[in-house]
């Protein structure tokens, strides 16, 4: 398929080890080849062998422990390179020492810690590529480019090295799944790509293939462009009455970002408009909140002559 069509990046020859080639390398290039050589040679080298592992220990009275994890039998490729673990999967795989059975064993600390079930973690790039993969959507040359775009376009910020989706982006996808969820399900851009795949092969005319995508979606488009308005597409979410003029307040998404509205525009009095602040989510902001934004005096910040 199209993944067999591009060419891995790797060393001209293994002989060039990092090290040999460090002083002809700034910082950067030297990490990033370091990186790629560790990743070729390890390619070449035998799996590693695991051990799943669990461990009781007797603490006489006090009742017993017990640890689930992993022995080392056979380091394999490890031996020159082991992807750095993800914060969502770090706790799979604990490693734990060599144990005989019967064995002493030394408390050097013991903490009791409550746990809850956690939903699952935000992506971060590396476990966004996973499950790109896992989905069969993309390719290898195309992942950069669409976790790219996410940023560009604004859908998406990073906040601890975590995807966190944007006003912007919530509202994009609404729209797109309420009125393209043929277009945006897994399934079908798994599909296309298997049959982009057919395309590069030559085992499926690239027109037939335009053809069956373009004619719906076309279609598709026009309905949705002369049916349905910005404000419907945006769908302005009401917070409550305003106490102070009895006038609904709502929140929606403009065209420089999310904020709140104090009445309607087809009343007499004008409606009044305030930005969403630093932290304020359009889907999350309460009544009480908006209403903040609408206080007045308001300090700004600090000047050397004062409050500002």
């Amino acid at each position: 398929n199209a993944q067999e069509a591009h060419e891995a990046i790797r060393p001209t020859s293994a002989q060039r080890t990092p090290e040999r080639v460090k002083l002809h390398l700034n910082r950067d290039q030297f990490r990033v080849y370091d990186l790629i050589w560790r990743r070729t040679v390890a390619s070449q080298m035998l799996p590693a062998i695991m051990e799943a592992v669990q461990v009781e220990m007797g603490l006489g009275n006090l009742g017993r422990l017990r640890a689930t994890g992993s022995t080392i039998k056979f380091t394999g490729f490890m031996q020159v390179y082991q992807e750095s673990n993800d914060d969502a999967v770090a706790e799979e795989g604990n490693t734990l020492p060599d144990l005989v059975p019967g064995e002493t064993l030394t408390l050097s600390e013991l903490r009791s810690i409550q746990h809850f079930t956690e939903p699952p973690p935000r992506y971060s790039e590396a476990t966004l590529v996973k499950t790109l993969e896992e989905y069969g959507i993309g390719r290898p040359s195309t992942y950069a480019t669409i976790i790219e775009t996410l940023g560009q376009r604004g859908y998406t910020e990073l906040l601890n090295r975590r995807f966190v989706p944007t006003d912007v982006g919530r509202v994009v996808n609404r729209f797109l799944t309420e009125h393209f969820s043929r277009y945006v399900d897994y399934g079908f851009t798994a599909h296309m790509e298997d049959e982009l795949d057919e395309i590069s092969r030559g085992e499926k005319e690239w027109k037939e293939l335009l053809s069956e995508f373009w004619n719906p979606f076309s279609k598709n488009v026009a309905d949705i462009a002369s049916n349905v308005s910005r404000a419907q597409a945006v769908k302005a979410r009401e917070l409550g009455i305003d106490p102070n003029s009895s006038r609904p307040v709502t929140v929606r998404l403009g065209r420089f970002g999310p904020f709140v509205q104090i009445g309607q525009r087809e009343d007499a009095e004008k409606p009044k408009f305030a930005g969403l602040r630093s932290g304020l989510r359009l889907e999350t902001i309460t009544l009480e909140e908006a209403l903040k934004l609408f206080e007045l005096p308001r300090t700004l910040g600090e000047t050397p002559e004062g409050e500002l």
